[in-house]
């Protein structure tokens, strides 16, 4: 192995390492506009508890009320596409069912075995194959 080689090496080992550290600072940033976000969704539930309390002396404040209920629904759809960002650059997806993150390659969910993606048959087969193999390994 010469010079050429190991710097070779040391480049690809460095150029993974600098990916991996940008995917872990686009993760941290995604979870902190998260956070805030959730701090707004908080915010906007006791304004909206407020005036309902105030409300319960006098007529309600219907449009204040609509209002606020609103700007919550639309931080929790930021919420949400937040969430599926981290999803994404983690490689990781939720199960439908319960919530779990999973591997993104997984086609059932680790917590409670609902199905993750659709199975093509071509998929069905690989997998049919891959258990027997692991059957048979285990006998």
């Amino acid at each position: 192995m010469n010079m050429d080689d190991v710097f070779e090496k040391a480049r690809v080992a460095m150029n993974a390492a600098a990916q991996k550290t940008e995917e872990v600072v686009a993760v941290s940033k995604l979870k902190l506009e998260a956070v805030k976000v959730n701090n707004e969704i908080k915010g906007m539930y006791e304004k909206l508890g407020r005036e309902v309390y105030r409300a319960k002396d006098q007529k309600p404040h219907e449009d204040v009320v609509h209002s606020l209920c609103e700007e919550i629904d639309e931080l929790r759809a930021k919420l949400e596409a937040l969430d599926r960002e981290m999803a994404e650059l983690k490689k990781v997806v939720s199960c439908p069912s319960c919530g779990q993150k999973n591997p993104k390659e997984n086609y059932y969910c680790m917590k409670c075995g609902a199905q993750l993606k659709e199975t093509t048959g071509f998929d069905a087969e690989v997998a049919g194959e891959e258990a027997q193999q692991e059957t048979a390994e285990n006998d």
